[in-house]
């Protein structure tokens, strides 16, 4: 048995690490385990905002271990899976509680996805004091706040405990300083630190369909790095659900549809809201309004790194154009979305059209306007003021623009005070040498104006007293003096350009003040555009691969589609062929579904290469894409809320995993039997086929006895090629609550095979009807594959011996005369070799041995 394992922190770098949050695509990842408790809190450093999850995960057992070892898929761990697949993290911070099973299962996460887990001492998760002295500019976050506070004793003990963990962190960051240099965790948080944390949200766990990487790698719905291609198909084609759907505009909405795909949901009231939306966009009438809004969202910039530079004091002149384009943008999309005829008060175009500061930010977006020179701005590269705005800034800036003028003037005169006291010739000469003029005129920021002279004139004076020229510094080329003149245009105008920044950084200060002041309305609108940007994606594909709305029910396994399609297949070849499912199990309430006709098993049988596999995951992704509120490839929908889908499809073998392919295959079915409701979805692909031909078909039948009369059976699609299991009295067509499916085929054995078409005779229609098949046709399929045809043959042999139910051994086991002569002349060459005595040989040539030999292995009575 193994124990629970605590993992020791060496005190002498315990919090030495001070880790850098300043980069927009970091997300720290906490979790912390306290008593069957299961705590998650989440930061985002580009929005700067907390998700921590209200309630504690309660895992029924923490520590998963027996005689066999401890289970890749206990609950725990299926759980922790499906929380960093879904917030995808570039740091994991782990409590050294945490139990052994479980942290070698993040740390093969770590691997596979890319982040690092850095393993905390508990001191780190004791900070949750710390919470009590956060401040949010939004109510309800507040409490929020003060309702995971409270109960970070109770029911949100780990929650709290992973919250101050980071919390913890963020401010070590803060104020530059290792844990033993830290404040203690009853002082007040630096202002540093509130700048860091803007926002807190709860990490939702209600209402969430259940799938975990299995199910991801199985239905594709995440980019993967083998993409094979064949010459059948398109390259232009998606190979995953998220380069499918992914047509936003902005990394924040790529997040969020990254989000949407790790979490459908299982509220259909939410799944409704989000169709709806898709419905208005594709109605006809809108078909202006869908182009703008497409168009509006394409041009909004990033108002998380906008409002981060505000608040960061690190403001340029784009982060001023974005704000500008923002708010221009946020004004025409509330007018658009207004223009459209919604009547669902529950989605998001009906919140944008109640929003009630748009006109706020409206009047916010005309002060701007017409306190930046937005050309100007554009084109000097600098947050420019629009002349008007003030009169001592119109007046400097005038005052600056004419400094040209007035700077010529002052040079022409120092030239001509020069010429008083120098001898023209000597000036010639020097301006001889010198292609610019050997007197200007210049302002220097905080120096002022000043005379400007060619160090080659140094040599014709005595000294520069004698025309009241004081000198201020020089360079290689130049001598720069105040002069009665300068010293007079100082008084007049002193330092024009610390005046002119000054007054505009006044005027952009005044005016980031109020920009701050809408920051939360802002920072909404901003999370609604990339709501409706994902929503916008949806009605794209839907519109440009022909999809239709689904409609879902609540209460009843069922499922029932009419010409559906792959969503992935039917992009990468130029013909697909659809099929219709209709899977009735009644009410998920009823735990006699099986006695009263009603069917929740469904087994899909048919030859190699025929597209069962296909078939499965296609029908398992229109119930993903449903309920993600997408519409589905199919003529027509009917779908059951599904809270989970699990797959025993395919199955990840390393050189680092140490069970056997089909010991891996079993865990997965274990799993999908253990984690299983009514409500689930359970698809199974061959499974039985690693193991021998006994075994095999008999779990993969037991396990289908099983579930027919499972009073809390999901939705099975299962696929076999154990024609043996459909004979009398074992998986006949009789078995209440299954049904059984075969893909169709055309096959032609009365004509001979051609060597140049493998296939010939066999065709596929990868359709599905009702029925059973017996007959794998894997011989044809080898052929398809490109094996010797000797090999292929010979399959066919023992092949027709069997379906003849005649003995293999028998009938081949027996030698023919060929094979028995050949036999005993071996022997008898052997037996002669044997009884060749080498040493009598000793002084025989080499030539003549070889011909000896060859003599030998002639058998002369052959």
């Amino acid at each position: 048995m193994e124990t629970e394992q605590e993992f020791t922190i060496n005190e002498d770098t315990r919090g030495s690490v001070i880790y850098d949050f300043d980069s927009t695509n970091d997300i720290i990842l906490c979790l912390e385990v306290n008593n069957k408790q299961l705590g998650v809190a989440v930061f985002d450093c580009q929005t700067r905002g907390f998700r921590v999850s209200p309630q504690d995960y309660f895992v029924s057992t923490l520590t998963v271990a027996s005689s066999l070892g401890v289970s890749y898929y206990d609950e725990i761990n299926a759980i922790l899976g499906s929380i960093i697949l879904g917030e995808n993290p570039t740091l994991c911070l782990l409590s050294s509680r945490l139990d052994s099973a479980c942290y070698n299962f993040v740390k093969e996460k770590e691997e596979n996805m890319n982040f690092k887990v850095d393993v905390q001492s508990n001191k780190i998760f004791r900070k949750v004091k710390e919470l009590k002295n956060l401040n949010f500019e939004v109510h309800t976050e507040n409490v929020l706040l003060d309702e995971i506070y409270l109960n970070s004793k109770t029911n949100a003990k780990a929650s709290a405990a992973a919250f101050g963990a980071i919390l913890h962190i963020l401010k070590q960051h803060a104020e530059g300083v290792n844990d033993d240099l830290a404040m203690n965790e009853d002082e007040t948080i630096t202002t540093s630190l509130l700048n860091m944390v803007r926002s807190l949200k709860p990490l939702e766990t209600e209402g969430i369909m259940f799938i975990d990487e299995d199910t991801i790698a199985s239905l594709q719905i995440f980019p993967s790095s083998h993409n094979f291609y064949s010459e059948k198909v398109n390259k232009e084609g998606c190979f995953s659900i998220f380069q499918l759907l992914n047509h936003t505009s902005s990394n924040h909405s790529k997040k969020l549809l990254t989000s949407w795909l790790t979490a459908p949901l299982t509220d259909i009231n939410k799944i409704k809201a989000r169709q709806a939306v898709i419905e208005i966009l594709l109605d006809e009438a809108n078909g202006s309004q869908f182009q703008e809004i497409q168009y509006l969202i394409k041009k909004c910039p990033d108002m998380f790194s906008v409002f981060n530079q505000f608040c960061d004091g690190k403001e340029t002149y784009r982060t001023w154009l974005n704000l500008e384009l923002f708010l221009e943008i946020c004004c025409s999309l509330f007018r658009t979305v207004h223009a459209l005829d919604v009547t669902d008060y529950n989605n998001i175009l009906s919140r944008i059209k109640a929003l009630k500061y748009v006109k706020t930010l409206h009047s916010l977006s005309q002060h701007v306007s017409s306190i930046m020179d937005i050309e100007n701005t554009k084109d000097t590269k600098q947050a420019t003021i629009a002349y008007g705005v003030d009169k001592k800034l119109d007046k400097y800036r005038t005052i600056y623009n004419e400094l040209e003028g007035i700077l010529v003037e002052v040079a022409n005169n120092s030239e001509d005070t020069l010429t008083d006291v120098v001898p023209l010739g000597k000036l010639n000469e020097v301006r001889r040498l010198k292609e610019n003029d050997i007197v200007n005129a210049v302002y220097i920021p905080e120096l002022g104006y000043l005379v400007a002279l060619d160090i080659l004139v140094e040599e014709h004076f005595v000294t520069f007293q004698d025309i009241m020229w004081e000198e201020v510094f020089r360079t290689s080329t130049h001598i720069y003096f105040k002069t009665e003149e300068t010293s007079k245009l100082d008084e007049a105008y002193g330092d024009i350009c610390s005046k002119i920044s000054d007054l505009r950084i006044e005027i952009l200060y005044s005016l980031k003040v109020e920009i701050l002041n809408v920051k939360t309305s802002a920072i909404e609108f901003y999370e609604l555009i990339a709501e409706l940007d994902v929503l916008q994606s949806f009605a794209q594909v839907s519109q440009t691969n022909d999809y239709t709305k689904p409609k879902m029910v609540l209460d009843e396994s069922f499922i029932s589609v009419k010409k559906a399609r792959h969503p992935l297949y039917e992009t990468t070849v130029s013909i697909y062929i659809p099929n219709d499912l209709t899977l009735d199990g009644g009410k998920y309430s009823d735990e006699h579904w099986f006695e009263h006709d009603k069917n929740r098993v469904n087994i899909l049988s048919g030859a190699n290469a025929s597209g069962k596999t296909v078939f499965i995951t296609q029908i398992a992704l229109l119930c993903y894409l449903a309920q993600i509120g997408c519409y589905v490839p199919a003529d027509n929908a009917t779908i059951g809320i599904v809270d989970k889908i699990l797959t025993r499809i395919r199955t990840e073998e390393t050189v680092t995993k140490l069970q056997s392919s089909f010991e891996l295959d079993s865990r997965q079915m274990s799993k999908c039997l253990a984690f299983a409701t009514p409500r689930s979805l359970v698809l199974i692909d061959e499974y039985g086929k690693g193991t021998d031909v006994i075994d095999g078909p008999a779990l993969f039948g037991a396990i289908i006895k099983h579930l027919s009369t499972d009073k809390a059976c999901p939705r099975v699609l299962a696929t076999t090629h154990f024609h043996e299991l459909f004979k009398p009295d074992l998986l006949t067509t009789h078995i209440p609550g299954v049904q059984h499916y075969v893909t169709e085929i055309l096959w032609d054995n009365t004509t001979p095979g051609s060597e140049t078409e493998p296939n010939f005779g066999l065709t596929f229609l990868y359709t599905i009807k009702k029925g059973i098949c017996d007959n794998s046709f894997g011989v044809y399929c080898a052929k398809i594959c490109g094996l010797k045809k000797s090999i292929v043959e010979r399959g066919q042999q023992l092949t027709a011996l069997i379906a003849e139910g005649k003995d293999i051994v028998s009938e081949y086991g027996t030698l023919s005369q060929k094979e028995i002569n050949d036999f005993e002349r071996n022997q008898r060459i052997v037996k002669r070799f044997m009884a060749w005595d080498l040493d009598l040989e000793s002084t025989t040539t080499g030539h003549s041995l070889a011909e000896k030999l060859k003599n030998m292995l002639q058998d002369s009575t052959a």
